[in-house]
């Protein structure tokens, strides 16, 4: 069986996305979240409106 790693790095970083964000509702008010897997680049951005709730996103994040 022959895997296409961008197409499985894609779609972990989507379903990624989706569970740091409704953690991210669940704990802290939030502006924005999105997943970027283009060009190569596999990443989640997270905006959050109070800086100092960032450790306690990650955790929440890392839970999920």
């Amino acid at each position: 069986m022959r895997v296409k790693t961008d197409e499985v790095l894609k779609n972990l970083t989507l379903a990624d996305a989706i569970a740091i964000e409704k953690a991210a509702k669940a704990r802290i008010t939030r502006e924005g979240s999105e997943a970027e897997t283009t060009g190569g680049n596999y990443r989640i951005i997270l905006e959050a409106t109070d800086a100092s709730k960032l450790a306690e996103i990650q955790e929440a994040a890392k839970r999920s």
